[in-house]
């Protein structure tokens, strides 16, 4: 039978991730129709509101996805991803990161978060969900939240799932000492290990890919770290490869894979960290 999942009228950010939640992660759910109405207590068909099992309200209709009816730290889209849990047996931390930021934003917590009256936070996915619905009529700008936002957690999910793969890569990276600071080089095909490095505060970090040879050295700006020298005695040391140095001094590889003549670096991570260390 077909499923619908209905919500409010411009959606905010707690409204889409409740509805994307629902569509990616409850079993039968994939391909629900998704409709607007008023927010309050309003149901399609004048029925009450979770009295057809094909029907989710979701951040309306003071039903079971509702929490409008309570001051407890919880939002539409906890709600429902604690029962996908509950009925799926489903566990992933990406997705509980993604839905701790949704219940901050909703209980505007972000007004206390550092420099919160910051330009960078204009960026952030609720409110350019905001910029939408200045703009088109109301149901017009209903469907383009919901087409974008999807497109948006989507990806949001996947640098998420990254990140908690890089954290754990971390813990296992090996560290070292350069004139610039402690580095930490490692084994993996998961690129965000590299800015999450330099965000822990390593001055530099070496990603080696041992699928394909790819070797990817990024440095923070701010240490003032220079990869020439690096760079030299990688080409003494390993002369096939293109190897590739930015002109800021702190970007090093050797190419990248989808050049079609990449060469790959027979380079061990031990080889790498003692040319970085002398760097």
């Amino acid at each position: 039978m077909a499923k619908t999942i209905v919500t409010h009228f411009n959606p905010d950010l707690d409204a889409l991730a409740a509805v994307w939640l629902i569509k990616r992660f409850l079993p039968g759910w994939k391909e629900a129709e998704v409709k607007f109405l008023p927010p309050g207590k309003y149901t399609i068909d004048d029925r009450p509101v979770d009295s057809d099992p094909n029907v989710l309200y979701v951040d309306m209709g003071s039903g079971k996805f509702d929490h409008h009816q309570t001051n407890n730290f919880i939002c539409a889209a906890s709600l429902v991803w604690d029962f996908i849990k509950e009925e799926t047996g489903r566990e992933d931390e990406a997705i509980e990161r993604l839905v701790e930021i949704v219940n901050q934003v909703d209980h505007a917590i972000d007004l206390t978060w550092p420099e919160a009256d910051n330009d960078r936070y204009e960026l952030m996915l609720h409110m350019v969900l905001e910029g939408f619905k200045r703009v088109g009529s109301e149901e017009d700008t209903s469907y383009r939240i919901i087409d974008f936002g999807f497109k948006a957690l989507d990806g949001t999910w996947k640098i998420l799932q990254e990140k908690v793969k890089a954290e754990k890569e971390l813990e296992k990276g090996q560290e070292f000492k350069t004139r610039w600071g402690k580095a930490i080089a490692l084994e993996t095909r998961n690129d965000g290990v590299l800015f999450l490095g330099e965000k822990k505060g390593y001055c530099l970090v070496a990603r080696l890919d041992i699928k394909n040879g790819h070797l990817k050295i990024y440095a923070r700006w701010d240490k003032k770290v220079d990869l020439t020298k690096a760079y030299q005695e990688f080409k003494k040391r390993d002369p096939k490869p293109k190897w590739f140095l930015h002109i800021s001094k702190a970007i090093l590889m050797n190419g990248t894979p989808s050049q079609p003549d990449y060469q790959p670096t027979k380079l061990s991570l031990e080889e790498i960290i003692k040319i970085l260390e002398k760097a």
